[in-house]
């Protein structure tokens, strides 16, 4: 049910997300997930902001890793990055090794301008877990806001030899590739990304830079 929510959400189905988790509650009324997955879905209606009040609720009941994920998740989604700073902190000391943790954290460094801690933060992930592609992406998107295209075109051919290529990676090539004047390869990779997810409109847009600056 909780991925069903999740997809509903991502989809902003959000009547059909309220149900999934209203459904949840009435089993679990103390499923801190289930009541942030609420939240989000009638804010997202409402395109309110949570109130401060309530988060300080939330982070009161948190009590297992799934609990503080998702009040961090929850709380980077609506920009209230000191509360999901906390939370993702608080679950390194449970568990140093958290992946999604670790990678929130590297997220929060860089929209805090943190660049050397977020840029250490990727490092140390691909390094513990190399099979892992998020820290990869992540990485090649901060170089590319530093202009350095590549480092980034680098990761994201490493990501495409291992097969682990979505359209935003062949996306994020094309870019880094544009950003080297490597224009025909450029081409190619947003093609690719166009064939992978035809409704995104990222792959057409750099497209048609690409061809009015040859």
């Amino acid at each position: 049910a909780f991925v069903l929510g999740s997809l509903y959400l991502k989809s902003k189905r959000l009547e059909l997300a309220k149900k999934v988790y209203q459904g949840i509650l009435t089993l679990f009324p103390d499923s801190i997930s289930a009541q942030l997955g609420l939240a989000t879905a009638e804010l997202e209606q409402s395109e309110a902001q949570p109130e401060i009040a309530k988060l300080h609720d939330y982070l009161l009941k948190c009590q297992s890793t799934e609990d503080w994920i998702a009040f961090g998740e929850f709380c980077l989604q609506f920009g209230c990055l000191d509360l999901a700073e906390k939370a993702f902190k608080v679950i390194i000391e449970l568990d140093p090794e958290h992946y999604n943790a670790r990678l929130y954290l590297a997220l929060i460094y860089q929209e805090n301008n943190q660049i050397e801690q977020a840029v250490e933060g990727l490092r140390a992930l691909i390094a513990t877990y190399p099979e892992q592609g998020a820290a990869y992406t992540q990485l090649a998107n901060l170089g590319m806001l530093f202009g350095n295209f590549s480092e980034a075109e680098l990761l994201f051919r490493h990501l495409i030899e291992k097969g682990e290529a979505d359209w935003y990676t062949h996306y994020g090539l094309g870019v880094a590739l544009s950003g080297q004047e490597k224009f025909d390869e450029a081409e190619a990779s947003l093609f690719q990304a166009q064939k992978q997810a035809p409704g995104r409109l990222e792959p057409n847009g750099l497209l048609q830079l690409i061809a009015e600056a040859k």
